[in-house]
């Protein structure tokens, strides 16, 4: 049984695939499964899935029909073997000693989940600036409340699901909710961090976020993904206040924020057309 099992949702991304699988493939930390949910790619994506599955021993791939990302991440959670998990987007990459720096530290803790340090990088791979309001700001250890409060305070955010590890039983009884395509992380993030007792910053792991012009978090808000959103953000406030109360005002300016974002998102759709 391998001690992570790391999960990446492929759609459509053959241009940047490999450069993710290599960088799971050249991990320092080498007990690891990486489960790779071909979620119906058309462009190729799913016989480079099949390649690395052929050649490296710790891959396994599942072709499904598409679903979206939630059903795909939904699916290797439902299949992961490993004793802690960490989630990977197909068109992004990680350092060399990500995986080893974040059991590390969760180790050395005796911690929940750990999060690691965020760059973000533009199509070609070139480092990007990075608003600063964007960035996880945590410094050290969190217990108890203070996770869940640090999280409404938008310090625990940016980068969702993908850049932690985390303890495999921090999603007893938690999956992603299927049918949105914004936020939809941020919805389920809450319940996972209840099952957190601490969590661990971890900056020498860093997790490389790429920001494609076509990628959903990049393209154009339209009516429909606004209300998605909405759905989303109401979801993630929601768990904030049922898990945490003393964060309920932090939690609604978070709500607002992300709302705000999105209107300004939309009309600036709206005005391109």
């Amino acid at each position: 049984m391998p001690k992570i099992s790391i999960i990446i949702p492929v759609y459509n991304v053959a241009p940047y695939l490999r450069e993710c699988l290599d960088s799971i493939q050249e991990q320092t930390f080498k007990d690891f499964e990486a489960i790779l949910i071909d979620d119906g790619s058309t462009d190729g994506s799913g016989k480079i899935c099949d390649w690395y599955a052929s050649k490296y021993k710790r891959f396994k791939v599942i072709h499904k029909s598409n679903g979206g990302v939630s059903s795909a991440r939904n699916m290797g959670l439902d299949i992961a073997q490993g004793e802690y998990i960490g989630f990977i987007d197909p068109d992004d990459f990680i350092s060399h000693n990500f995986y080893e720096m974040l059991f590390d530290s969760i180790e050395r803790n005796s911690a929940d989940i750990s999060i690691s340090g965020f760059k973000l990088v533009d199509q070609h791979g070139k480092l990007v600036q990075f608003p600063e309001f964007f960035q996880t700001t945590i410094k050290g250890k969190l217990e108890g409340t203070e996770i869940m409060r640090a999280y409404a305070r938008g310090e625990i955010i940016m980068a969702g699901l993908v850049d932690k590890l985390y303890k495999k039983s921090c999603f007893d009884n938690v999956r992603m909710p299927e049918g949105i395509s914004l936020l939809e992380d941020g919805a389920i993030m809450p319940l996972v961090l209840s099952h957190a007792k601490t969590l661990v910053e971890e900056p020498r792991a860093i997790y490389y976020y790429r920001r494609r012009p076509n990628s959903l978090t990049s393209s154009s808000v339209d009516i429909k993904r606004m209300a998605e959103l909405i759905k989303a953000t109401n979801m993630m406030t929601d768990r904030i206040i049922k898990n945490c109360p003393e964060a309920s005002k932090d939690a609604s300016k978070l709500n607002l924020f992300y709302k705000t974002a999105g209107i300004i998102m939309l009309f600036s759709s709206i005005k391109r057309e």
